[in-house]
């Protein structure tokens, strides 16, 4: 038992795996690398037709939670994409993956048009964009980019064949690495010749969010797990992949 315990800890406080996301350069090659891949799958001309992004929040935080890091992306998009009909911003809890699947495939029904479809998810919400994800699969609807935000579960992430492209963010931070709240450090693909991914970065969250709460156990065991849903650098990167997909642009996002 102590043997196991103590291999526990060492598993626990390692690092490895993913590459690492500190510096500009490595956000710079993100974005140029997924405006390259956007590039090779619609070629000649930015996406046509409507855009969705979803977003899926962690642990019990609701939809409309300020202090969701995912509530603030889908804020920041609606304010860069205000004038903009053809983008459907929507949130839900991780549990809600399957209500915002039929949310979603009702705006396809009802639109008539093949859209853009961005899914990001924090914490538990990374499970739910697979969930979600394999909900579009079976009514034949391809999903543009999943982003998975320090997704914590049993497994690594797995994502379906009908994602186009793929990133995963986690963070490593606290005095156990992050352990037990930490993202995995890579994501299964479920057909590799349908799913790109562009990325599995260890980051250190940049926010001016401090992450600390009234209770001892955040900020010891899950202080940067929340902060990481705050990072400028992921917000503005989400950002700017509607840019590119929607109006064909290189970037107009700054990187911190």
């Amino acid at each position: 038992m102590l043997l196991w315990t103590v291999s526990a800890l060492l598993v626990a406080v390692s690092g490895g795996g993913g590459v690492r996301a500190d510096g500009m350069d490595a956000w710079m090659q993100l974005h140029e690398r997924t405006r390259l891949a956007f590039e090779t799958a619609r070629p000649g001309s930015p996406a046509e037709g409507p855009a969705i992004v979803v977003g899926f929040t962690g642990g019990q935080q609701k939809a409309t939670s300020l202090s969701s890091g995912v509530v603030q992306v889908r804020k920041a998009v609606d304010e860069r994409y205000a004038d903009r009909p053809d983008l459907t911003t929507v949130t839900y809890n991780n549990r809600e993956w399957r209500r915002a699947a039929e949310t979603v495939l009702a705006h396809v029904r009802s639109t008539g048009a093949a859209p853009v479809i961005v899914v990001y998810g924090h914490s538990l919400g990374g499970g739910s964009v697979t969930k979600f994800a394999r909900e579009l699969e079976r009514a034949g609807v391809d999903v543009t980019l999943a982003v998975y935000v320090d997704a914590v579960g049993i497994r690594n992430p797995r994502v379906p064949g009908n994602v186009r492209f793929a990133v995963n963010f986690y963070q490593r931070g606290g005095p156990l690495r992050g352990f037990p709240f930490r993202g995995k450090r890579v994501l299964v693909l479920e057909d590799a010749s349908r799913t790109e991914t562009l990325g599995n970065l260890h980051i250190k969250p940049v926010t001016p969010r401090s992450g600390w709460h009234w209770n001892l156990i955040q900020p010891l065991l899950y202080r940067q797990h929340h902060r990481i849903g705050h990072d400028v650098r992921l917000q503005n990167y989400i950002v700017d992949v509607l840019s590119i997909s929607l109006l064909g642009e290189e970037g107009v996002y700054p990187i911190p």
